[in-house]
């Protein structure tokens, strides 16, 4: 720790290390437009040579979505709508000078499509994060110390193609 700051000091050092994990995604069609997905991602990381747990070791986490792909019109196409879920588990398998991080469950909202303005696709996409604007601490983020993560979060992307001539 960092006495005139008050911040932590991170110094690492090669050693023998298992690291064991997996990442799945199951995308099932539940009905026409509607897509349902199943995801997990699962880590285990270990110091071999001291028989401790690695530092910053992403906590296991479950997620769950469910889109709702709309019919296209003369107006826009590709408009979907989204929600997620993301189901983090407690991380307690933590290095000795770590934080242990509480489980938490965030909901996300996703909306958009492709208009065209001018005779280009103009593609929109709007996220709600955190819907429920829930406070949590990410095992992940340095500030997880002092802070929790930001609550509700409003996204929106406007994408536009251009197009160079040569």
């Amino acid at each position: 720790m960092n006495s005139a700051s008050g911040y932590p000091i991170y110094t690492d050092q090669q050693a023998n290390a298992t690291l064991v994990g997996a990442d799945a995604r199951l995308n099932f069609g539940i009905a026409q437009r509607t897509t349902l997905t199943l995801g997990g991602d699962f880590i285990q990381a270990r110091n071999n040579d001291e028989n401790i747990w690695l530092p910053l070791t992403p906590a296991n986490r479950i997620s769950v979505s469910l889109r709702y792909a709309f019919p296209s019109s003369s107006f826009i196409s590709q408009s979907y709508v989204e929600g997620n879920s993301d189901i983090v588990l407690d991380q307690n398998k933590v290095a000795p000078d770590e934080m242990q991080t509480g489980g938490y469950t965030v909901f996300d909202l996703h909306f958009g499509g492709c208009l065209f303005a001018f005779g280009r696709p103009l593609t929109i996409d709007c996220q709600i994060h955190n819907l429920l604007n829930r406070a949590y601490y990410d095992n992940m983020s340095l500030y997880r110390l002092y802070a929790a993560e930001p609550g509700i979060d409003f996204r929106f992307n406007v994408t536009v193609p251009f197009v160079v001539i040569r």
